[in-house]
């Protein structure tokens, strides 16, 4: 799927992209039960991993492989999404210039796998 075009169908049946505003993706992410107060932006990436992590083990086994691969695929999507909004606010947060970011952020900054 092409990164630019990624989205998901969230609760409510409304399309959610990583362009979506600030506002509605918060509310994507204090569904998921993530607590944003007082979290740093690495700590709020890695809350993002440890959900989908979750969900692919939560996986229910007596689902046809077609039905997991599914439910798993459009919660990735949905992490995709949140975690490409949380980057691309983390990089306008240090105007883009590589030499004001923190390393942790450059490393993703600079990295190809975005």
């Amino acid at each position: 799927m092409d990164p630019e075009n990624l989205f998901f169908i969230n609760d409510k049946g409304k399309r959610i992209d990583s362009n979506s505003s600030y506002k509605v993706i918060l509310k994507e992410i204090h569904w998921l039960g993530i607590n944003t107060s007082n979290i740093t932006i690495n700590e709020l990436l890695d809350e993002l991993d440890l959900k989908l992590a979750i969900k692919h083990n939560l996986i229910v086994q007596d689902k046809t492989y077609l039905e997991q691969l599914r439910e798993y695929s459009q919660f990735h999507n949905q992490i995709r999404v949140l975690y490409k909004h949380i980057i691309a606010d983390a990089f306008n947060l240090y105007s883009y210039d590589e030499d004001k970011m923190p390393n942790e952020i450059k490393r993703t900054f600079t990295s190809k796998y975005i």
